[in-house]
């Protein structure tokens, strides 16, 4: 199993949706008090790994739980605080992000 070659572009546009849906989820109402565009881009590259690693939706509600503890207040961001998000970036972003950054025959 080779690792598969990313292109930029591909890369760059799964991290924009991941982002996009992290600015949804708008922890600390962030993004409503008008926070930048890509505010959470650091935090949607982070989190690309888990997301297409993941085995569940459950997976990447820890994921997020880890990074958006790190970032701001942990206690603000139990698994169960991440769950909705969590289902959605497992549905809408894991498929392609598992073709895009496992090795080929893992997917």
């Amino acid at each position: 199993m080779s690792p598969r070659k990313i292109k930029k572009h591909e890369y760059r546009d799964l991290a924009a949706d991941v982002s996009r849906l992290l600015a949804e989820f708008d922890p600390n109402s962030l993004v409503e008090l008008g926070a930048p565009r890509g505010e959470f881009d650091s935090e949607a590259i982070q989190l690309l790994g888990s997301i297409a690693a993941a085995q569940s939706s459950s997976d990447i509600s820890h994921a997020i739980s880890r990074v958006f503890g790190r970032a701001f207040d942990p206690s603000e961001f139990s698994t169960l605080d991440c769950e909705n998000l969590a289902e959605r970036l497992f549905l809408e972003i894991h498929p392609r992000a598992a073709a895009l950054l496992l090795p080929r025959g893992t997917v």
